[in-house]
C-alpha cells in the first residue's frame, strides 16, 4: 500500500515554513484511457490550494482516504488518514518517512514538432495541437484539444503514454500563453494517437469549496520505509 500511495502523492512545492497546509477546493476528475476497444475509466479526488495551485490527491482505503505530503526542504514524506465526517473531510496525521528522490527533471522532446492551432478564443479558450516526430511528416503522431479557463493559479499538465509528449504540449501552452494575463488552467483534455489506436480524456467533473488543513506535528513521528 505504501508503494501504490507514494506512486501516486503529488509534489508540492517548497512552501513548509509552516507546519500548516491548506486546500480549499475539491475537485472530482473524470479519465478515460482507450487501446483499441480495451476502455479504462476512473474517478478520482483531488485537493487543491486555488491561490498557490499545490493539490494533493484523496486516495481511497476503506472507509477514508490516504493522502501524501512530501516536504523537500526535510526529506520527509508525511502521512494522513482522511476521513469523512458530516459532509466534511478531517484529516489526521498518521505518521512521516525519510524518503530520498531525485528531483523531477522536465522531460526534453526537441525531436518533436509541435503545430498548435487556437480553436476558440473565447471562454473556455481551447486549443489543438498537433504533435509530429519529424518536420516533413504529413500525419502527427498525437492530436491533442485542451480547453482552459481563467484561474487564480496554473496547471497546464496532461498526461499520455510519452512523457516527453506531455512535456512538449506543456511548453506549448506556456508559449502560446506568455501574452495573456495569469493564470489558465486546464479544465478538459483529449489527446488521441490516430497510428497506435490510443486515446485519453480527462476533465474536472465537479469542484467543491471546502476548508481543509493538514497540520503537521513540530516533532513528526518518523517510520522508517
Amino acid at each position: 500500500m505504501r508503494k501504490l500511495v507514494i506512486s501516486s502523492l503529488v509534489w508540492l512545492s517548497a512552501f513548509f515554513q509552516a507546519q500548516q497546509i491548506s486546500f480549499d477546493l475539491l475537485q472530482e476528475v473524470s479519465t478515460e484511457h482507450s487501446i483499441g476497444r480495451n476502455l479504462e475509466s476512473s474517478q478520482s479526488l483531488w485537493l487543491v490550494n486555488s491561490q498557490s495551485g499545490n493539490f494533493v490527491k484523496l486516495q481511497r482505503n476503506g472507509y477514508k482516504y490516504l493522502a501524501s505530503i512530501h516536504d523537500p526542504a526535510t526529506g520527509l514524506l508525511h502521512y494522513f488518514n482522511v476521513y469523512s465526517k458530516e459532509n466534511s473531510l478531517v484529516p489526521v496525521y498518521a505518521n512521516s518517512y525519510r524518503y530520498e528522490s531525485s528531483a523531477r527533471t522536465h522531460a526534453e522532446a526537441k525531436n518533436n514538432v509541435l503545430k498548435t492551432a487556437v480553436v476558440s478564443e473565447t471562454a473556455p479558450l481551447e486549443y489543438e495541437i498537433k504533435v509530429f516526430r519529424k518536420e516533413r511528416d504529413r500525419k502527427p503522431e498525437y492530436i491533442f484539444r485542451i480547453k482552459l479557463d481563467k484561474a487564480l493559479y496554473t496547471n497546464l499538465a496532461t498526461s499520455v503514454d510519452n512523457p516527453k509528449v506531455t512535456a512538449a504540449v506543456e511548453q506549448s501552452l506556456i508559449d502560446k500563453l506568455a501574452g495573456l494575463p495569469c493564470c489558465y488552467r486546464i479544465i478538459s483534455y483529449e489527446g488521441t494517437q490516430p497510428k497506435g489506436d490510443y486515446s485519453t480524456k480527462s476533465r474536472i467533473v465537479k469542484e467543491t469549496p471546502v476548508s481543509i488543513f493538514f497540520i503537521i506535528p513540530q516533532v513528526p513521528k518518523i517510520d522508517n520505509l
